[in-house]
C-alpha cells in the first residue's frame, strides 16, 4: 500500500510540476522579465551618473588643490576606476539579460518571417554561454557570415533547432577527451549553408533519437542535412534554401 501511496504520489507531482512548466514561458517567464527590468534600469542609470559625477569630482578637486598629496591622488583614481568598473558590469549583466529575453521571445512566435541565420546563431551562442560547462570547458570556434541572405520560415523552428543541435553536441562531448566545436555560415546562388562540427563520441543515450526529431523538422522546412564522421569530428551540414528560392531537393 505505502508502495502504491508514493507512485500516485509522484504522479500528482508530475501533474502539478507539468502545469507549472506550461506556464512558465508563456505566462510567467515575461512578469519575470518585467520585474527584473526595473531595478536593472535603474542600476545602470545610477552606475552611470555616479562615473560621471565621480569623474567631474576628480577634476575639481584637481583644480582646487593642484599640489594634493599623491596618496589622496591615488585613492581618487581608484574610486573613478571603481565607478568605471561597475558601470562596465552592469553593461554586461544587461546584454546577458537581453539574450535571455530574446531567447524567450524568440520561441513563442509561429508566424514565418524573414530570418538572418547568422544573426540568430550568434544569439544562440551567447545564450549557450549560460550552459557553464559548455562556456568554460569547450573550445568554440564562430565563423558567421554578417551580411548572410535571409531564409524564410518560422524563427521559433530554428532556434528550437538550433538549440537543440548545440545541446546535443554538449552532451555528446560530455565524456570526451577533446571539447570542440564548431559552426560555419556561408552561402551559395540556391541556399544559405549552416556547418555544425564537434569532437563528441558516438552512442550517448538519447542524443541520436533527439537528432533525428531535429532533422524531421528541419526537413519539414525544406532543408537539406548531410551527416559524417570525419576524424574525431561529428559533421553536419544543413542547407536551406534562400528567402524566395524553393525547397532544397532532398
Amino acid at each position: 500500500m505505502k508502495e502504491k501511496a508514493a507512485v500516485a504520489r509522484e504522479e500528482l507531482i508530475r501533474k502539478i510540476a507539468g502545469g507549472f512548466d506550461t506556464t512558465l514561458i508563456a505566462e510567467l517567464f515575461p512578469g519575470i522579465i518585467h520585474n527584473l527590468a526595473n531595478p536593472l534600469n535603474g542600476i545602470m542609470g545610477r552606475a552611470t551618473l555616479m562615473q560621471r559625477r565621480v569623474a567631474e569630482h576628480m577634476r575639481r578637486m584637481q583644480d582646487l588643490y593642484p599640489e594634493m598629496p599623491a596618496d589622496m591622488t591615488a585613492g581618487l583614481k581608484k574610486i573613478i576606476q571603481d565607478a568605471d568598473s561597475i558601470v562596465r558590469e552592469s553593461d554586461r549583466f544587461f546584454s546577458m539579460f537581453r539574450d535571455l529575453t530574446e531567447k524567450f521571445s524568440a520561441i513563442a512566435p509561429r508566424e514565418e518571417e524573414r530570418i538572418n541565420l547568422s544573426h540568430l546563431i550568434a544569439g544562440e551562442m551567447r545564450f549557450a554561454d549560460f550552459y557553464l560547462d559548455f562556456k568554460h570547458d569547450v573550445d568554440k570556434t564562430l565563423s558567421l557570415e554578417e551580411q548572410l541572405p535571409e531564409v524564410t520560415g518560422v524563427y521559433a523552428i530554428f532556434s528550437l533547432c538550433l538549440s537543440g543541435l548545440l545541446r546535443r553536441a554538449m552532451r555528446v562531448m560530455k565524456a570526451s577527451p577533446k571539447k570542440e566545436f564548431s559552426i560555419v555560415t556561408r552561402h551559395d546562388e540556391h541556399s544559405v549553408i549552416v556547418e555544425i562540427g564537434d569532437t563528441g563520441e558516438f552512442g550517448v543515450d538519447g542524443a541520436d533519437e533527439e537528432l533525428l526529431d531535429i532533422i524531421a523538422l528541419l526537413e519539414d522546412c525544406g532543408a537539406r542535412i548531410h551527416r559524417q564522421r570525419e576524424g574525431d569530428w561529428n559533421r553536419m551540414t544543413i542547407e536551406i534554401p534562400l528567402a524566395g528560392k524553393r525547397s532544397v531537393e532532398k
